[in-house]
C-alpha cells in the first residue's frame, strides 16, 4: 500500500525521503463506508494519505452533499499543515478505506528540511487544483460528457498507482455517489 503513495509522489523522492515517508505512514486508520474522516467546520490536527478505498471531499448544500473531488489510493488529502484553520469542506469515505494520519507538527518537521518531499506535496496540490478547475469547466457540459470525463479521470489517476489498465478498473460507487459529483 505504501508503494501507491510513492508512485503518486513521483520518482523524484530520494531514498532518504522514501524511508522518512514510510516511517511517517505507520499510523493507519480504517474507515467504514460513509464515515467522515474530517467534518466541515472541524479544525484538523493531522494530515492524511489514502492507502486503500475511495474517499471524497464534499460540501453540504442544505440537506444534499456535493462531492468536490474523489480521493484515491496514494492521494494526499491534507489539509496542508500550515493551514491551521477550520475546514470549509468535509472528507468522507465512500467505500471501506484505509488512511494514514500524520500529526501536523511531525509533518511540518519532515517538510522543513526536505526539498524533494516539499516539491512532491506541492505538485500533488497543483494537480488537485487542475482537476478542480476541469470539474468546474465541465459544469457547462451535458451530463453524459461530464460522466465520460469523470470515468477517464478516474482511470488515469488509478493507473498512476497500478489500479487500472487499458481494460478497465474497479469502481465500487453507487449511482447516487456518482450523481453527487456530477
Amino acid at each position: 500500500m505504501f508503494d501507491m503513495v510513492i508512485r503518486k509522489l513521483g520518482a523524484g523522492l530520494s531514498a532518504a525521503s522514501q524511508i522518512r515517508l514510510k516511517e511517517m505512514l505507520a499510523h493507519r486508520k480504517h474507515l467504514r463506508p460513509r464515515e467522515d474522516l474530517q467534518r466541515q467546520g472541524y479544525t484538523p490536527q493531522e494530515v492524511h494519505f489514502v492507502l486503500d478505498g475511495i474517499l471524497c471531499r464534499y460540501k453540504l448544500c442544505g440537506e444534499r452533499r456535493a462531492v468536490l473531488t474523489y480521493l484515491l489510493p496514494g492521494d494526499f488529502c491534507g489539509p496542508h499543515p500550515d493551514f491551521g484553520g477550520v475546514m470549509d469542506h468535509g472528507i468522507s469515505s465512500l467505500t471501506a478505506a484505509t488512511v494514514v494520519s500524520v500529526p501536523h507538527h511531525f509533518w511540518r518537521e519532515q517538510l522543513e528540511g526536505n526539498q524533494d518531499m516539499s516539491r512532491a506535496i506541492a505538485a500533488l496540490f497543483l494537480s488537485e487544483i487542475r482537476v478542480q478547475r476541469q470539474w468546474l469547466a465541465n459544469m457547462c457540459q451535458p451530463a453524459d460528457k461530464r460522466m465520460a470525463h469523470l470515468l477517464c479521470e478516474l482511470r488515469t489517476r488509478l493507473a498512476q498507482v497500478g489500479l487500472a489498465d487499458e481494460r478497465g478498473f474497479a469502481l465500487p460507487l453507487t449511482q447516487q455517489e456518482l450523481g453527487e459529483a456530477l
